[in-house]
């Protein structure tokens, strides 16, 4: 029954988890067709070459940045509608006739939902700088020999980056779907998302330690001499400091697990609430 679950959530969603596919990848995709069009938007990279593709290498990190900001909207309307079509006409009364625990349903559409999404930001984060890096090969003065190295360094960071937006964003999808499994109105449930997108958007922005990303995308490099600095910050935890000399990378710091633990913990508080909701739901 429960693969019966999954191939049904994938056919009623797959629109959906394309269309965010798309909204996580717009940047990268509207750079691409940028340079294709535009002369003058490769104006800045003509000046690539081994000592100087750092000053524009890094940059693309900053697709996480976009994933916890702006297209948490998007992850928010995903997870608004895992529940809330159903729950709106009464249909998922029907579902309840089958032989399957309400809360095991519950909890199967919250992880089918929530790995699509993981996927989709953790892709798009690491999609970002492999995309540009292609691009600077294709240009011909950048080599893999000098600056692969520096691109292993680079995306080491993006990973980083991508497991945390991830984390991030499957927290908004099970909040949001919370919402639309205990709100019965699309406009009511609507604002309320919004809401709890903006609130949640607040403090990823913040200084704060469970949450906080305020100094995370202070993210800088430079190429003098063939020197490269990349460091990054959620808050005052340190996540990514990488210096030294090209094409060799240094050190890493150590992971801190508040920032990590913390989006787990809300997904797992949400998703246990909407168990606990479909358990007890009546037909009115």
């Amino acid at each position: 029954m429960m693969r019966q679950i999954v191939w049904k959530e994938w056919r009623e969603n797959r629109w959906k988890y394309g269309a965010l596919w798309l909204v996580f990848n717009l940047p990268i995709l509207a750079l691409s067709v940028l340079l294709g069009v535009s002369r003058a938007a490769r104006t800045p990279f003509a000046d690539l070459s081994n000592q100087t593709f750092m000053k524009y290498l890094p940059l693309p990190v900053f697709e996480s940045a976009a994933i916890v900001t702006v297209f948490l909207f998007a992850t928010g309307f995903l997870g608004l509608t895992t529940f809330l079509p159903e729950v709106e006409d009464k249909s998922v009364f029907f579902l309840f006739e089958q032989p399957l625990a309400r809360w095991r349903y519950a909890l199967a559409k919250i992880a089918n939902g929530a790995g699509h999404v993981a996927l989709a930001a953790l892709a798009a984060s690491l999609l970002a700088p492999a995309a540009v890096y292609g691009l600077m090969l294709l240009g011909g003065k950048v080599t893999v020999a000098a600056s692969g190295a520096a691109f292993g360094v680079v995306m080491a960071a993006a990973l980083r980056a991508g497991l945390w937006s991830a984390l991030v964003s499957i927290a908004a999808f099970a909040g949001c779907a919370l919402i639309g499994s205990v709100v019965p109105r699309w406009w009511l449930a609507t604002i309320a998302t919004f809401v709890f997108i903006i609130c949640l958007m607040n403090r990823v922005l913040s200084s704060s330690r469970f949450l906080g990303a305020a100094d995370f995308f202070d993210l800088f490099a430079s190429a003098p001499q063939g020197s490269y600095n990349v460091s990054g910050n959620f808050g005052t935890a340190n996540w990514l400091t990488v210096s030294g000399n090209l094409p060799l990378p240094t050190d890493f710091v150590h992971w801190h697990l508040l920032p990590t633990l913390t989006p787990v913990a809300l997904l797992c508080l949400f998703a246990a609430a909407i168990a606990w909701v479909f358990q007890r739901k009546e037909l009115r």
